[in-house]
């Protein structure tokens, strides 16, 4: 479930609300979903590697989409909550937690 998302070329902080429920789903076989207000719009494929970062000289631990046009993402994970940063410029960093 999602906490929040900031960044992006404007600075925006945004939240979730009643109308704008996401939860993203990854399962050790390698399949990715992104449901938002109940319903799947994204299914892919993942693996994670160590990757290199726009954000770091260091190779990063990063969800890596490889049939896909999207963006690789970098990843924190701590206790319970899962950090997200879009890797792209001007891109956004987001906070999930696991329900």
């Amino acid at each position: 479930m999602i906490l929040q998302s900031k960044g992006g070329i404007a600075g925006l902080t945004i939240k979730p609300s009643e109308a704008d429920q996401r939860e993203m789903i990854f399962d050790s076989k390698g399949n990715f979903s992104l449901i938002q207000n109940g319903e799947t719009t994204i299914s892919a494929l993942y693996e994670l590697k160590n990757a290199k970062s726009i954000t770091s000289v260091e190779l990063l631990p990063m969800i890596v989409f490889p049939n896909e046009d999207t963006m690789n993402m970098s990843y924190t994970i701590k206790n319970d909550s899962l950090f997200l940063i879009d890797e792209v410029y001007d891109g956004f960093g987001h906070t999930y937690f696991r329900k």
